[in-house]
């Protein structure tokens, strides 16, 4: 059946630091793609140096080179035609933000103020996005550097099929949940894309940004912090019966969060297990 995509609109949020994102044509032409053939809103949230000063223990950071960033080399990169489409920038200076709670030590192996850091970008960005009042069928979240990122290329996550999956979106009309790239197993990069209504996507943030230090204590046992995403979202917006693979992260997902998220912000949690 064809699909009428002018009787649908989703946003796409660009986030994180560029890196290398801008050394090939990779992500202008996958906004090329979705501005020709869709009705896509693009929203942008990056830092004003094109590299992070600290993160995960195992990346290489490329600070020999650090790049200015700022509206100007978006539009060098991307040209006058495709700026038209992206309706924000968020640029942030990490030195001039204001996180909440405690900064020091980390989440598993991830600097605690480096996973703060892009929790406090994400959030804001989607806040942007919800005050906006538009309303999309649905958000495709992704890091900007998605195509050069070695984690994502490993898990296959490319264009191609990130299309596939916003055709599928569009084709069922109503997006109720939260969709990650893999929906059933929460492999390593599983923050790096997903999809979802803007609400709860936005509620999920919201937490994290707000509630990190309590979110890291309850999953103290998880030994990947990206899959604390992907459990977190599947623990306050569970949609049925789905598979753990690994025994390792077992508990950490029967120990329960619902009772200080139904205390702390109103949102009724439950889950179902495969035993």
């Amino acid at each position: 059946m064809e699909k009428n995509y002018n009787q649908n609109k989703f946003a796409l949020v660009l986030r994180g630091h560029i890196r290398d994102s801008f050394d090939n044509d990779h992500l202008k032409n996958f906004v090329e793609k979705l501005a020709k053939n869709y009705s896509v809103d693009v929203y942008v949230q990056s830092w004003v140096e094109n590299e992070a000063k600290v993160s995960w223990g195992k990346r290489k950071l490329r600070r020999d080179n650090i790049i200015s960033v700022n509206e100007e080399y978006f539009e060098k990169y991307f040209g006058s035609t495709l700026m038209s489409k992206i309706k924000k920038f968020l640029i942030y200076d990490d030195s001039h933000i204001k996180l909440i709670g405690d900064v020091i030590g980390s989440v598993q192996s991830i600097p605690k103020i480096a996973w703060k850091n892009m929790w406090y970008g994400k959030y804001n960005i989607l806040k942007y996005v919800k005050e906006t009042n538009i309303n999309y069928d649905f958000i495709v979240n992704m890091r900007i550097d998605l195509f050069t990122n070695q984690i994502s290329i490993q898990q296959g996550m490319n264009s191609k099929k990130i299309i596939k999956k916003i055709d599928n979106l569009l084709y069922s009309k109503k997006v109720s949940n939260l969709h990650f790239f893999d929906h059933w197993i929460p492999r390593r990069g599983i923050d790096n894309c997903y999809f979802g209504p803007l609400e709860k996507m936005y509620e999920h943030h919201k937490l994290f940004h707000y509630s990190l230090d309590e979110i890291d204590d309850r999953y103290n046992g998880m030994y990947n912090h990206e899959k604390i995403v992907f459990f977190v979202a599947k623990e306050i917006y569970p949609s049925g019966f789905w598979f753990i693979r690994k025994a390792e992260e077992i508990t950490p997902f029967i120990c329960t969060v619902h009772s200080w998220l139904n205390t702390k912000y109103g949102i009724v949690a439950w889950r179902k297990r495969v035993r």
